[in-house]
């Protein structure tokens, strides 16, 4: 079951960092367009990081 976790937390990992998911998932086109500290990908996986077993 663990090992199930770890791999979805995987490959979601994966995909937020591929260059076409910006593109698949935009709403406009200057949709993803600004620079900031914390990228989509970083505050993506610190999300992930809070969720706790139950």
């Amino acid at each position: 079951m663990v090992e199930k976790g770890k791999n979805i937390i995987l490959r979601i990992k994966d995909t937020i960092h591929l260059r076409k998911f910006p593109v698949k998932h935009c709403l406009a086109k200057n949709s993803f367009t600004r620079r900031r500290k914390l990228t989509f990908p970083v505050v993506f996986s610190m999300i992930l990081r809070l969720v706790k077993k139950v």
